[in-house]
């Protein structure tokens, strides 16, 4: 690109632009009237437009030297780190020492303060440190330091690790001027913010980690930990991680200690620091068209071209986003360039431990106001895309399992903050020493809407899956809603013949012959108490439920008749005007059969009507074989307690859990999920679930929460042969499939809990009353 460029930010050194060292003179305000010289040795820190911080010698002492020079506020931050700086030497916090401030000859402000020697910034420290016990370290000295401050009432308005510095074991707590002072220690909800921000250096993973650092802060409080309190703490945790992401992505475009920003009429850039110094920046956006025409060609197209090349002994990847029209740069200009998009979804990836190509600068050409072309600059990484290594015959089964593992984590990861990738194919995916790193992020979206947030994640999931054949089936265990379609919906007519007999409007299943479905209809009639062919099942109050053996083709074969009543004269009045219970669940069964869930086989709907009032109607449905309920099943693992029946149960638990979770997931609500409805059967070392009872069974357009929490409940009320432990693991596997609500597990949790222990109470109270009344 040959334009002319003007580098916005000044030289990193002295504003007079002499070489270090340099003599630097101050006239003093505070502590006394006197005119002070220093020798400045090396620039510590430059933020545009507001400070600059250098180390210096006075009087043979080395010292920290601060020049605030704000256009408006210079002098009010002096004052502000001034007072600061002695309100915590008063309080007893380890502090530097201000020795004066004054005025330059540019009237620029200047504050000197105490170096403490052989100390280290707590940022760096936790950067270098080699492994997160020894983070874990850093982060309960300064958790201890920051308990002590809010006894003393103080609060820190801008707490972040560079904000402390550590000299042996004393920490040093720096930049007093966004520091607020308050009478009495500071309240309990402000402590457990500012501490959720310590522990969001600390990965979601390390759970035990983080609760172990708020356990030495309570202890330096003299409070104690409590349940109550750890709930409090994971909101806290989970808003300060997001602020930090906020807040982390707003330095990503602007110049500070890691990037490097500058500005023309004809382009914006944006470089890492480590990648391009200062004086290689202008040369390296003249080059890089030719960067990409003489590197590796990795893609040739309309939109964009990618290209390997190397600069400054550094294999890079350049992207460059093409013109395509006025249209397309006017959309480009308004929500950002792809460039610049990538960019911060690279530093969003990096900031929540998600592999990606490191970003290292992106540049923006313009005409006049519009982006005309932009650039992407990533760092190479060396590894094999995924549908080369899962087609490769040189990784066993185990290693493709393993690596098929990471990759879904690595989506779960992403799933707890509402990101979908957009182009999930396996080309986008690099595998490096066993472990994904996700490429070409123009498409990823962070999404505000859950019903949005959905439709995305099944299409990146949908995509994800395409080749299912490349997978083992042990690595897509608890994936299946998104590797199965559901089943086209079938013409009735194909697989159900209609027709009236005797007053009866009939729906009656090809494989069946008419007259043993007649010959069932005088359940309807007979005296069944007395009637051999036909066994009354226990049910509810207002349907009656028969057995009955039929031999279609020489086969016995048992058969359930269902026989649905009206509940009251209300319940008579409403079937005026909507369909009968039978049909209801007719169609919840085809309905839940369309979705690859399992029901009793229909044979037979039955209806007899006078006009529009419906007088009796029945369902026929074939006997589900070798299958037992849920909770006779837990009874007989219950008292036969071993390790295998304990393996059995684990397998159980999961198996239904992802059920369940696959059920709420396509938005589908049992009407009575109580476990006796659930019949389940043991296959090849698998659980199959059947679900009956499916009269109020529906799929709904928007699953809400009071129906999700409805079934949750009624699972919950399982009491025999279930621990707390089997209730947790139930609701973990569940997540897996409902991710919109992982975020506010413990919520959930606690509101499934305190609605099963209300409606135990009026259980037990009702059994009670009956008790009264049969005595």
């Amino acid at each position: 690109m040959d334009t002319v460029h003007k580098m916005s930010s000044q030289s990193t050194n002295n504003r007079t632009g002499k070489e270090f060292p340099f003599q630097f003179s101050i006239s003093c305000d505070m502590p006394k009237q006197t005119h002070e010289s220093l020798e400045c040795i090396e620039l510590l820190r430059d933020i545009p437009k507001r400070r600059k911080v250098y180390d210096a010698l006075w009087n043979n002492k080395h010292v920290v030297l601060k020049i605030f020079i704000h256009k408006f506020n210079a002098k009010r931050h002096l004052k502000r780190e001034w007072k600061g700086l002695r309100r915590l030497l008063k309080c007893e916090i380890n502090s530097p020492e201000p020795l004066f401030f004054g005025h330059t000859i540019n009237n620029d402000w200047v504050i000197v303060t105490e170096k403490i020697d052989n100390s280290f910034s707590a940022l760096e420290l936790f950067y270098k440190s080699a492994n997160w016990q020894e983070k874990l370290d850093l982060l309960i000295k300064i958790s201890r330091q920051l308990a002590k401050q809010h006894i003393h009432g103080i609060l820190q308005k801008d707490l972040h690790l560079g904000n402390f510095l550590i000299q042996d074991k004393q920490v040093y707590l720096i930049d007093a001027a966004r520091i607020k002072f308050q009478e009495g220690e500071i309240g309990f909800r402000k402590s457990i913010s500012q501490l959720a921000i310590l522990a969001a250096w600390l990965p979601e993973n390390q759970i035990h980690s983080i609760k172990k650092m708020c356990r030495e802060y309570f202890k330096t409080r003299n409070w104690v930990f409590k349940k109550s309190d750890d709930i409090a703490f994971q909101k806290m945790l989970t808003a300060q991680r997001k602020r930090i992401l906020r807040k982390g992505l707003k330095k990503c475009l602007r110049t500070n200690k890691r990037h490097l920003k500058i500005k023309d009429k004809d382009y914006i850039a944006e470089f890492n620091r480590d990648f391009c110094n200062e004086s290689k920046m202008t040369e390296f956006i003249d080059k890089v068209d030719s960067l990409i025409e003489t590197g590796q060609t990795i893609k040739e197209g309309k939109t964009s071209d990618v290209s390997s090349s190397r600069w400054a002994d550094k294999d890079i990847v350049i992207k460059r986003y093409n013109h395509i029209g006025f249209i397309h740069s006017l959309r480009h200009t308004l929500k950002r360039s792809r460039a610049c998009r990538c960019w911060l979804h690279g530093h969003r990836l990096e900031m929540l431990d998600i592999d990606t190509p490191k970003p290292l600068a992106y540049i923006e050409q313009r005409k006049r106001l519009l982006v005309w072309k932009s650039y992407l600059i990533t760092e190479y990484t060396c590894g094999t895309n995924l549908k080369e290594f899962l087609k490769d015959n040189s990784n066993n089964n185990e290693e493709r399992t393993r690596v098929t593992h990471n990759v879904l984590a690595t989506l779960e990861k992403l799933w707890n903050y509402r990101i979908t990738h957009g182009d999930l194919k396996h080309t986008n995916i690099l595998i490096a020493d066993n472990n994904p790193v996700l490429t070409d992020l123009d498409a990823m979206k962070i999404h505000m809407w859950n019903f949005l947030y959905k439709k995305f994640q099944k299409k990146d999931l949908l995509r994800f899956f395409q080749d299912k054949e490349a997978f083992t089936d042990l690595s897509i265990n608890g994936y299946m809603p998104f590797v199965e379609k559901t089943h086209p919906i079938r013409e009735l007519n194909e697989v159900f013949d209609e027709t009236k007999v005797e007053g009866w409007r009939i729906i009656i299943n090809k494989s069946y012959p008419l007259d043993i479905m007649k010959n069932l209809l005088k359940v309807n009639d007979l005296n069944q108490q007395n009637d051999k062919q036909f066994r009354k099942v226990p049910s509810s109050n207002y349907t009656c439920v028969y057995q009955s053996d039929i031999n279609p083709d020489g086969s016995d074969t048992i058969v359930y008749i269902k026989k649905y009543l009206y509940r009251s004269w209300i319940d008579f009045i409403k079937h005026f005007f909507r369909s009968s219970r039978a049909r209801r669940e007719f169609n919840s069964s085809i309905m839940l059969n369309q979705n690859n869930f399992n029901t009793p086989e229909i044979l037979c709907l039955a209806e007899r009507r006078l006009g529009f009032i419906n007088l009796d109607n029945l369902l026929v449905t074939k006997e589900i074989k070798d299958s037992i309920s849920i909770p006779a099943l837990m009874k007989d693992i219950h008292k036969n307690q071993n390790k295998h029946m304990l393996s059995r149960k684990h397998s159980l638990i999961e198996s239904f859990a992802l059920a369940i979770g696959k059920m709420h997931y396509n938005n589908i609500f049992h009407g009575d999920l109580r476990l006796n409805n659930v019949l389940v059967k043991e296959e090849n070392s698998s659980w199959k679930f059947c679900f009956i009872d499916n009269e109020r069974t529906r799929k709904c357009h928007i699953f809400c929460n009071r129906l999700r929490l409805k079934n949750l409940v009624q699972i919950n009320l399982l009491l025999d042969g279930t621990t707390k432990a089997d209730r947790l693991r139930f609701f973990k596997y569940y997540l897996r499939l409902n991710p919109d609500i992982r975020r506010n597990s413990l919520k959930w949790i606690n509101k499934v809990n305190s609605k099963t222990k209300i409606r135990m109470r009026r259980k037990s109270k009702a059994w009670s009353l009956n008790q009264n009344i049969l005595a």
